[in-house]
């Protein structure tokens, strides 16, 4: 074994650039580095080589080779073993993550108690078919939230893919024993969950009082909760980032909410979409939901018309199947979306692979080969850095806040050499004519170590180890601190000429070898301190330095230093920061401004989702705006349009979840380096957003507006792009916020996504505010949706005097109808305009308000 380490050891040093030089054997020819293609070379010509080829060159007979020999299954584990160990995993992972669970059912609670308080059986009334479709508003808020419910699978799954893939590439186990434990062990999570909700809204909302009725209801909202978890699961699985993933759930949402036959009904969803409707599981939701609840006894009086009863004609006003038999093909095809998205799942794990390019690693020498363009008798050259790229930099440099990484990195590399050369001694190079050694600085000024290849984790560069230094850099380190696994300090000192300081040291120490020669004193140093020396010394490197004449002499140094000579006085500076405010704030925008510039993953996916949203609605509502004929109609227009606008405004604050939650991770390290302070930084992230959003806004109204086939009057325009505009702001804003006062942006997709729902109940759109009981009012008017969807209907309807057929009542214009249905006052739109810029503001406040106090850094 030590043959076999010191051969290993000899060859790294032969092919080293840096210590082959010292085996060069004939010294009457200069010395030239010999690559290790052409050793591979000269071996395959060496006659052991040509021998081990003739070998190999001969195929292998199977039958002549041990079946112990070689593995014959793809896992050597039996398949049961392999899904229990999973089963365990899974069971552990649940528990770790029991906040997550504890939140949701939480969540669940509130949002139940909110729906059977704003829904209240005392208000409920069953007088006509504008009763019954408040009951069926509360049906839907029932379906949308338990479907909302699954969205917490999104960023947990996605967070647990990078472990997966790695135990899927080194096969240890097959992906559909991590689908079937992550589908099961949830299903009592589900029943509970359901439960919960049944019990708190069903009776306290006064849906059908039988008992059938109430278990059928119980039934569909945890088959609703399975699909909607199987279905973000599948778009984790296809999707595979954060941002991506976000778009994707939102744009599936976007489709299932819009073709569901609840916002559009059937009759009207044009024939180039009608399959949506079919695709859709919410269609057979919202039928089961409806016809379980419209079918009871209590709504078989007759209608307004007489024609038929109330539930039958309610059900035909929102164009549902008004057969019986509806309720068991709803819930058999949601338990079929349940398994089929599950088992695409499974299949998305199975052949897909992570975004993004492997980070690949080469050697020393095929990078070399790879700059003198791939001839290895050429010498390295060396590289003059360009004039004009230094004063870029140096340009970019005095205006960025933070110093960028590439700024920071060439100063390094730079310093200690006015030429911007890095250079060793120039008369050993033009004596010997041998090529700078790369990563070498001579301190000729204080030492700045400068390494060619360097890893940045979040803005700082990867720590290196004493292990990747070479034996020529060591000289240049004046002292070092060595600490063992655990952080114990085992040398602190200096290293002295050719580190004989450090060798002496660890050499007085009985039992430690003494160095060879020609040998590492880094690996040596490495090796003599290791875990397995202390054990077979039988002891503790920490203790025999603590015990040191060394540490006594640090110990009385520390001491020495930290008393202050007298008359000496402390430093003192009148500010806090090196530049101004103004200053910093443009330094903070320059920085941002480029990050977003350089983050195509996020605003080029949002723009994507915005232009699909955009001709989705376009063509899913084509020319609606056109009909004004009876209330349905008018609905339709407000679902439409408060669908899209949601539903924009949900991705962008999901995709900005993950950008500001990675740049705060930044920001914690340069505010801690004195960079810039929380305001400027605050201030210059939410102005970057504001031409993302504004080009974003533009191209959504104008398609929205012109495929709906809104009036062509420049105020009723300028109106619906105001209102769109400040609304995709203020979600971007929420999202912001909702990351600075949580710990991480999985967290804070959660937290955003509970109050999803409340913006929905309180919308206007599934129950108007003359409906919402007073002790619920106060919170529709801070509700930023509700004030969306009352700006964009008032904005097109308020001077309309067309007459429109009322269901249950006589006919109405739309102004009076809007009025008197919704609450929407024609003349209110200056209040509007003035809550609309404020809600953006006060999200803003609130994110730089929570940047600068909260601190949620955990190192």
């Amino acid at each position: 074994m030590y043959i076999h380490g010191t051969l290993l050891q000899m060859h790294d040093r032969v092919t080293s650039r840096k210590d082959q030089e010292q085996y060069w054997a004939n010294r009457s020819l200069p010395y030239r580095y010999i690559t290790v293609s052409e050793f591979a070379n000269k071996f395959k010509q060496f006659h052991v080589g040509i021998h081990l080829e003739n070998e190999l060159s001969v195929p292998f007979d199977k039958s002549r080779g041990h079946r112990a020999a070689l593995v014959f299954k793809k896992y050597t584990i039996p398949t049961i073993e392999l899904l229990k160990a999973c089963w365990d995993k899974e069971w552990l992972l649940i528990k770790r993550n029991s906040f997550v669970y504890i939140f949701k059912t939480i969540q669940i609670c509130i949002l139940a108690f909110m729906s059977a308080t704003v829904y209240f059986r005392s208000k409920m009334h069953r007088r006509d078919e504008g009763d019954a479709a408040v009951y069926i508003g509360a049906i839907l808020f029932t379906m949308i939230m338990n479907m909302f419910n699954g969205f917490a699978e999104l960023p947990l799954t996605i967070a647990r893919l990078p472990v997966f893939y790695k135990h899927r590439d080194h096969l240890f186990h097959p992906p559909w024993t991590y689908t079937l434990p992550n589908f099961f062990l949830r299903i009592p999570i589900s029943i509970f969950e359901a439960t919960i909700w049944v019990l708190i809204t069903y009776y306290p909302i006064g849906f059908a009082p039988e008992a059938s009725r109430f278990f059928k209801h119980l039934l569909l909202v945890f088959l609703v909760q399975q699909m909607a978890a199987a279905i973000f699961r599948l778009i984790s699985g296809v999707c595979r980032t954060m941002i991506i993933a976000n778009t994707g759930g939102a744009l599936t949402l976007l489709l299932v909410f819009l073709l569901g036959g609840f916002i559009l009904p059937k009759s009207d969803i044009p024939n180039w979409w009608i399959w949506g409707y079919w695709i859709s599981p919410l269609t057979y939701a919202f039928n089961a939901f409806s016809v379980n609840e419209m079918l009871a006894p209590r709504w078989g009086k007759p209608s307004t018309d007489h024609s038929t009863s109330m539930g039958i004609a309610t059900l035909n006003n929102f164009d549902v199947f008004a057969e019986k038999q509806w309720y068991w093909i709803g819930a058999a095809t949601l338990l079929g979306f349940t398994i089929l998205y599950n088992v695409l799942f499974t299949f998305a794990l199975m052949y897909l692979n992570p975004i993004g390019k492997k980070q690949a690693i080469i050697s020393e020498e095929e990078a070399s080969e790879m700059k003198t363009g791939g001839n290895s008798r050429e010498e390295p050259r060396l590289v003059k850095p360009d004039p004009n790229k230094e004063i870029a930099l140096q340009s970019l440099s005095s205006t960025d806040g933070n110093n960028t990484r590439e700024v920071a990195m060439q100063r390094m590399g730079s310093r200690g050499n006015p030429s911007g050369i890095r250079s060793v001694d120039s008369t050993r190079e033009s004596a010997t004519g041998v090529s700078p050694k790369r990563g070498m600085v001579l301190p000729f000024l204080p030492l700045a170590m400068s390494f060619d290849s360097v890893n940045y984790y979040v803005n700082m560069p990867a720590v290196r180890t004493l292990s990747s230094v070479q034996y020529n850099f060591i000289p240049f380190i004046i002292k070092l601190l060595l600490m063992k696994r655990g952080g114990q300090v085992i040398y602190s000192g200096p290293l002295g000429r050719n580190s004989h300081k450090i060798v002496e040291y660890f050499e007085a120490i009985l039992g430690v070898p003494k160095i060879k020669d020609k040998y590492n004193p880094a690996t040596w140093m490495l090796e003599v301190s290791s875990i397995a020396a202390e054990v077979r010394l039988g002891m503790d490197f920490a203790e025999c330095y603590k015990s040191s004449p060394l540490f006594m002499r640090n110990k009385a140094l520390i001491k020495e230093l930290s008393t202050p000579p007298l008359g000496a006085k402390d430093l003192y500076f009148p500010t806090q920061y090196s530049q101004s405010t103004w200053e910093q704030f443009k330094s903070c925008l320059w920085k941002q401004w480029l990050t977003y510039w350089r983050s195509p993953d996020y605003n080029l996916v949002r723009f994507f989702f915005t232009l699909v949203a955009a001709l989705m609605v376009g063509t899913v509502f084509w020319r609606v705006g056109k009909k004004r004929d009876n209330s349905s109609d008018l609905n339709t227009i407000i679902g439409a349009l408060y669908g899209s606008v949601f539903f924009v405004g949900v991705n962008n604050c999901q995709t900005v979840q993950p950008v500001v939650a990675i740049e705060r991770t930044v920001f914690y390290r340069e505010r801690a380096a004195g960079m810039y302070s929380a305001l400027p930084y605050a201030i210059a992230q939410v102005i970057s957003e504001i031409p993302y959003v504004l080009f974003q806004t533009i191209y959504f109204a104008f398609i929205v507006y012109a495929m709906v086939s809104f009036e062509w009057k420049v105020a009723k325009v300028l109106w619906f792009f105001f209102v769109s505009f400040f609304s995709f702001l203020y979600f971007t804003y929420y999202g912001m916020m909702t990351v600075s006062i949580t710990p991480n942006h999985q967290v804070a997709s959660i937290f955003g996504a509970a109050f999803y729902g409340v913006f929905n109940l309180f919308s206007g759109f599934f129950i108007p505010r003359p409906k919402i009981p007073k002790w619920w009012v106060w919170y529709y008017w801070i509700c930023p949706i509700a004030w969306t969807v009352y700006g964009l209907i008032v904005s097109q309807y308020r001077d309309v005097e067309n007459e429109i057929n009322v269901p249950g009542g006589n006919n109405q214009t739309i102004k009076h109808y809007i009025e008197d249905h919704y609450g929407f006052k024609p003349n209110f739109m200056g209040p509007v305009a003035a809550v609309l810029v404020a809600f953006p503001v006060f999200f803003a406040f609130v994110f730089a308000f929570s940047i600068k106090t909260l601190n949620f850094q955990t190192r």
